[in-house]
């Protein structure tokens, strides 16, 4: 201590000099470089595609080995509504498959209802039991998209006992939903869910319990593995490890007879299981996760037509809003007067506003959009990052300052903190045409395109690109929304989009294209013609090219006249450029991918009338000649 002292003293400066290269250290491991990357949004999902083939467990569904954790991420952008066309059917089938696999598995609470948190085998039998809230209203979500998408009868069976067990063992006095259930029950793992053939023996009609037993996987001498020894217990986890009905048919019984009788077996367990000792709840009501909640019972309640569903989530909302809220509309953590006063993180804002919008959907009230386009102001106003882009965990004024402030972009274990505000400021745009918050979501799912791209992290950013989704849907209705072309390209000054009508045609036909210059703030181009701006910017096929620009050339839009510095005024783009222009590869031209090599000339200039050299940006593009024009693309910039 007196060594501390007398540094802190006599070397201060020193000290602080250590402090502050610490800080930047910590900084830089935090914030770490992101690979580069180009190409189109669809090349982005013909990634991912790649990715779910190579991870895909056909026999057991889900991804990878084990443990295996149910991939909630995966699953709602495999199942939500896709008018982009970038995910197949091959992809939606993976979901119904692990969707299935699951409702089977011993991860589900056949008994109580809900999912445990993850399987320790790749089979998805023996479960680690903790059970979360945010697993649990993440999967009701994704068995409700999966029923409205391709009804199976066990999708609402699922839910509904997913949400009884929410109702029953999670909700809390005051309201809200509390955060989790422990694995252990008096130190061991698994004690309140599992079973002995004789403890089923004690609760069922002796001339059930061998059909029970059958229906649900029971051995005599148990199934379930100690996680920490891999040595039998005795004890059984209840699961199906055959269809209903197949074991229906082998008794001679109808499939919903078994069901019938099934229910009533899982009743009676219900109630011998509530008289066992019960695992800790962990008591904390938590904003974000409650939003989560919030989703999950506004999409049950729309996909399933079931009112109570939606009465539960308007009395959520209704919660999180006035006691997760200061009066100036301030978002908190926990409730208040649960304990201290945290202020909402990012996650918080995120997945609350999320399930307001979904409630807004489901009901057609305006008052919760409303509320949530608030949140997504507030969320852009402090966490965003205006220099970089994208949305830091904590808010620079209501948090503890730290080292360094970090930003999420993996979905582990929720939708990433980045992936679901860029979706939330999407989705508000869509609702409000907030500009602020369109450039907000353009500017994070920019900066994590490097990692979108990549083969080997793609799959952990599901939410990122369950936004890069919902931007190109939004661009069908409005193409000043569109995010990255067929081509992108990035420059200090400006961006580059290239956006083809078709990517195969007959040789000899024209395919329409349209170039879309970004501008950064604070630079313009100079239009062709007036070299009063800077070198005026030029768009030509490269020479000795077999392709032919067809028409008059490429259609630039209306130029501004504005004054720069001291010098004369001059025509100039200074926003969003479209130049239009259709090619085409003579008619005798053979079949197969041809390359389209478009030169883009540029010398951007800064407002000051600094300007850089000409350079040229090299825009090649693959266009496929063929005996057939294939699917258009991008349908709203060809009206």
């Amino acid at each position: 201590t007196e060594r501390v002292v007398e540094m802190w003293t006599a070397e201060r400066a020193r000290v602080e000099a250590g402090a502050e290269q610490l800080a930047q250290m910590a900084a830089a491991l935090l914030d770490p470089d992101r690979p580069a990357a180009t190409g189109s949004d669809a090349d982005l999902f013909r990634t991912l595609r790649e990715a779910l083939a190579r991870d895909f467990d056909a026999r057991h569904g889900g991804y990878g080995g084990r443990p295996k954790f149910p991939p909630h991420t995966d699953l709602l952008l495999l199942l939500e509504d896709d008018p982009t066309g970038w995910i197949a059917d091959a992809e939606r089938e993976q979901a119904h498959r692990t969707l299935d696999a699951m409702a089977a598995g011993g991860i589900h609470d056949h008994v109580g209802g809900g999912f445990h948190r993850y399987s320790t085998d790749e089979r998805w039998l023996l479960p680690h039991f903790e059970k979360m809230l945010y697993d649990n209203a993440l999967l009701a979500q994704a068995y409700a998209r999966a029923h409205a998408r391709d009804p199976r009868p066990g999708h609402r069976r699922v839910v509904e006992r997913l949400f009884d067990w929410v109702e029953r063992d999670l909700r809390r006095p005051g309201g809200g939903y509390a955060s989790s259930l422990d694995a252990d029950t008096e130190g061991e793992e698994g004690l309140t869910y599992t079973w002995t053939r004789a403890e089923l023996g004690a609760v069922l009609p002796a001339a059930d319990l061998d059909l029970f037993c059958e229906l649900h996987g029971v051995r005599a001498e148990g199934n379930f593995l100690d996680e920490a020894t891999g040595r039998r217990s005795g004890r059984n986890v209840l699961h199906r490890p055959r269809p209903v009905a197949e074991v229906a048919a082998a008794h001679g019984l109808a499939p919903a007879d078994l069901e019938a009788r099934a229910a009533r077996w899982i009743a009676a367990l219900r109630e011998a299981r509530a008289r066992r000792a019960q695992p800790a709840l962990d008591e904390k009501v938590i904003a974000g996760w409650n939003g989560l909640l919030l989703s999950g019972l506004a999409h049950a309640g729309r996909a399933f037509g079931e009112p109570a569903w939606i009465a539960r989530a308007r009395a959520l909302a209704d919660f999180l809003l006035e006691r997760c809220r200061r009066p100036d509309g301030t978002l908190l953590r926990f409730p208040r007067g649960s304990g201290p006063e945290l202020v909402g993180f990012c996650e918080d804002h995120v997945h609350v506003a999320h399930g307001l919008l979904d409630l807004e959907e489901a009901t057609g009230e305006p008052a919760y959009g409303a509320a949530a386009a608030a949140l997504a102001r507030r969320l852009v106003a402090g966490f965003g990052d205006a220099a970089a882009g994208g949305f830091f965990t904590a808010d620079a004024t209501a948090h503890e300052a730290l080292f360094a402030r970090t930003k999420e972009a993996w979905d582990s274990p929720i939708p990433s903190d980045n992936g679901a505000a860029a979706h939330l400021c999407l989705r508000v745009y869509a609702r409000d045409r907030d500009p602020a918050l369109k450039a907000a979501a353009d500017a994070t799912l920019d900066l994590y395109r490097g990692v979108m791209a990549h083969p080997h992290m793609v799959r952990g950013v599901a939410a990122l690109l369950r936004a890069v989704r919902a931007r190109a849907a939004l661009a069908d209705q409005d193409p000043s929304a569109a995010g990255h072309g067929d081509l992108h390209r990035a420059h200090e000054a400006l961006t580059v989009d290239v956006f083809q009508e078709r990517a195969e045609v007959r040789p000899g036909e024209a395919v329409a294209l349209l170039v879309r210059l970004g501008i950064r703030p604070g630079w313009h181009l100079a239009a062709p013609g007036d070299p009063a701006g800077g070198a005026p910017v030029a768009l030509a096929l490269a020479p000795h090219s077999p392709a032919r620009i067809v028409g008059a050339g490429p259609a630039w839009p209306a130029p501004e006249r504005r004054a720069l510095g001291a010098g004369p005024a001059a025509w100039v783009y200074a926003g969003p450029v479209d130049v239009r222009l259709a090619v085409a590869f003579p008619a005798d031209a053979p079949h197969g991918p041809r390359r389209v090599p478009l030169r883009l000339r540029v010398a951007p200039c800064t407002d000051a009338g600094t300007c850089l050299a000409p350079i040229e940006l090299e825009l090649d593009l693959t266009l496929r000649l063929g005996p057939e024009p294939g699917p258009r693309r991008h349908a709203a910039l060809w009206r």
